[in-house]
């Protein structure tokens, strides 16, 4: 998980500043190894990060983390990826796991 991460910082430190944005790339050490699909775990942070990318208009830091996680006695490793846009609007909370859905143009 922390060189897919590795991969999306290396992808998009160059674009930040152009926008105003700082990154921060926080990898947790001594990861377990996953079995997960790559090219789905990869498209999800891309589309995380530009969903983030595209919120912080006015600046903003995008944090991109790695941690493990125990729930009911399964564990888990977790990417987070963060950011300080604005958030999504109460009204719009519902929608934001229906296909093609976008607020944007």
């Amino acid at each position: 998980m922390n060189s897919l991460l590795a991969q999306k910082e290396a992808k998009v430190w160059r674009i930040l500043p152009e926008k105003g944005l700082l990154l921060a790339v926080r990898p947790e050490s001594g990861l377990p190894l996953c079995i997960v699909d790559e090219g789905q775990i990869r498209q999800a942070i891309d589309n995380l990060v530009t969903n983030a990318i595209d919120a912080m208009t006015g600046g903003g830091t995008l944090t991109l983390s790695t941690r493990t996680a125990c729930e009911n006695g399964t564990h888990y490793v977790v990417i987070d990826v963060s950011d300080t846009g604005p958030g999504i609007s109460p009204d719009l909370v519902n929608r934001i796991f229906e296909p093609f859905y976008s607020t944007k143009e």
